[in-house]
């Protein structure tokens, strides 16, 4: 479900200067609709966005991913490698501690999608 654009403007202005600047610098992990709503609430605090560098525009296109990180992927590739059996952590020689460290792959997947908006 795609946030609207009353519900990103909401979000936006709950979120501090510092935090609305920070998303400029990580421009990458945002959605578009998301950056604007930024954009619209720093103009209206009268707050001044950094300028983009050339850089920053020309990786952005490569780096929007509006699917799912692959930390969530390869999680969940652990966990069901430890519950075969089969598989085990590297200095541990155990399926339960690969589950566990692909458990907290997964966890740290969801957060990193849910974070964006």
């Amino acid at each position: 479900m795609n946030p609207t654009r009353h519900d990103l403007a909401k979000t936006m202005a709950e979120k501090t200067d510092e935090q609305l600047l920070d998303m400029f610098a990580e421009s990458w992990e945002w959605t578009p609709e998301a950056l604007d709503a930024a954009r619209a609430e720093l103009r209206q605090r009268a707050v001044p966005l950094p300028p983009e560098s050339a850089q920053q525009i020309a990786l952005r296109p490569q780096k929007i991913s509006r699917g799912l990180p692959p930390v969530l992927f390869w999680g969940v590739l652990l966990v069901l490698g430890g519950a075969s059996g089969r598989f085990v952590l590297r200095g541990t020689n155990s399926s339960d501690a690969l589950m566990v460290v692909g458990c907290g792959m997964v966890i740290w997947g969801l957060l990193r999608f849910y974070r964006r908006v």
